[in-house]
C-alpha cells in the first residue's frame, strides 16, 4: 500500500501542490485511526500529510476534503492540498494535508491552562460562526430524540452479540438517558467539528491551536462541540467559565451550556455503548488488520466501564456490570 500512494502521489502534476517537480525525500507512518492510516512526507524541505482510508470509504474521504475547503478561510484546520480517488493504479483514496507543525493534546490531561481554554473558545466560535452553502443540516445527531434512536440502534447490536441476556439492563438504561432529557427541545444550528478530542487539536510552536481530523464536519448544534470539550477535555468550574466567556465574545449564544449538559449525557452514553460494541468486534476481529494490531478488547471494556462511572455521577442510573458483557467470551 505505501508504495503505490508514493506512486500516485509522484503522478501529480507538480503544479497542484505547488512544485514544477515532485521527489519524495521522505514518507514515515505519522499516525493510525479506525480507517485513516497518516503519511508525512516532505517535497523540497516542505511538509505534508497523505491521508490514507484503508477501509474503501471513498466518499468519506471526498466529504473530509470538501470540508476543509469549506474552512479554509478561518485557519483553524489544515489546508486541503490534494485528492485522490481510489483508481485501479491506487486502490486507496487519500487526501494530502499541509503538515502543521506542533504537539496534540494528550488524552485525559486536566491541567488545560487559561490560554488554552481561550485559544480554543476562539477556534470553535469562529467556525460555529461560519455559514456554509456545502452541507446540509445534519439529521441523524441534532436532537436528543434523534440521539435516543441512535443508541437504540446501538443496543441493537449488544443484544445481538449476548444473544439478548441483557436486553432489560439496556432497556432500563435507555429509559434513565430519555428522562434526562428536556419535553421541549430548542436549538441553534452552526458549523460543528463533531471530534473535538484532545488528539485532534494540536498546539502549533506559537501557540495557536488548531483542529485536524474533519470528517465528522456537520450543520448542526454547536453545543455538541462544547459537550465535547467538558467530557473528552473535563473542562469544568473556572475554567469552563473562561472558555465560554471567551466563546462568546464571537458567538452570542446564551442556551449554550444547558444544551450542552444535555447533549454531553447523550454523548457518554453512546460512548459507553460503542465501547461495547467496539470489544466485541475486536474480539470477534471484525475489523481491518491494521486497526487490530494497535488495540486490545481489553482497553475498549476499560473504557466503557470509565463512561458509565462519569454518566453516574451526572443522573441516576440502574446498576450494569460492564465486565459481564463479556462473561461468554473469554
Amino acid at each position: 500500500m505505501k508504495q503505490s500512494i508514493k506512486e500516485a502521489i509522484n503522478r501529480i502534476k507538480p503544479a497542484e501542490l505547488g512544485f514544477d517537480s515532485i521527489k519524495i525525500n521522505s514518507f514515515k507512518k505519522l499516525g493510525l485511526g479506525e480507517c485513516n492510516l497518516n503519511y508525512i512526507f516532505s517535497i523540497k524541505n516542505k511538509k505534508f500529510v497523505c491521508r490514507v482510508n484503508f477501509c474503501g470509504e471513498t466518499e468519506r474521504v471526498k466529504k473530509e476534503y470538501a470540508c476543509l475547503k469549506a474552512i479554509e478561510g478561518l485557519d483553524v484546520g489544515p489546508k486541503a492540498v490534494y485528492l485522490h480517488k481510489a483508481d485501479r493504479s491506487c486502490l486507496q483514496s487519500f487526501i494530502i494535508l499541509e503538515y502543521i507543525g506542533g504537539k496534540p493534546f494528550r488524552m485525559r490531561k486536566r491541567d488545560y491552562t487559561a490560554a488554552q481554554a481561550k485559544e480554543l473558545a476562539i477556534v470553535l466560535a469562529k467556525l460555529h460562526n461560519k455559514k456554509s452553502k456545502l452541507l446540509k443540516k445534519d439529521k441523524k445527531w441534532l436532537s436528543y430524540k434523534e440521539n435516543l434512536k441512535q443508541s437504540k440502534e446501538f443496543e441493537r447490536k449488544i443484544n445481538k452479540y449476548t444473544n439478548n441476556e441483557f436486553a432489560g439492563e439496556l432497556k432500563r438504561l435507555h429509559t434513565s438517558i430519555k428522562d434526562a432529557m428536556p419535553k421541549k427541545e430548542t436549538h441553534k444550528i452552526g458549523l460543528t467539528h463533531g471530534d473535538v478530542y484532545p488528539q485532534n487539536i494540536i498546539q502549533t510552536k506559537n501557540n495557536k491551536l488548531k483542529l485536524i481530523d474533519w470528517e465528522s464536519l456537520e450543520l448542526s448544534d454547536p453545543a455538541r462541540d462544547i459537550s465535547c470539550v467538558m467530557i473528552n477535555l473535563g473542562f469544568k468550574g473556572r475554567l469552563l467559565n473562561l472558555f465560554l466567556k471567551e466563546y462568546h465574545k464571537i458567538r452570542k449564544d446564551k442556551t449554550v451550556l444547558s444544551r450542552a449538559r444535555n447533549y454531553a449525557i447523550l454523548m457518554r452514553h453512546h460512548y459507553l455503548l460503542w465501547e461495547i460494541i467496539r470489544s466485541f468486534e475486536i474480539i470477534n476481529k471484525k475489523l481491518p488488520t491494521e486497526y487490530l494490531r494497535k488495540t486490545t478488547a481489553r482497553l475498549h471494556i476499560a473504557e466503557a466501564k470509565h463512561q458509565y462511572r462519569q454518566l453516574k455521577k451526572t443522573i441516576k442510573l440502574p446498576e450494569i456490570d460492564v465486565d459481564s458483557f463479556f462473561r461468554n467470551t473469554r
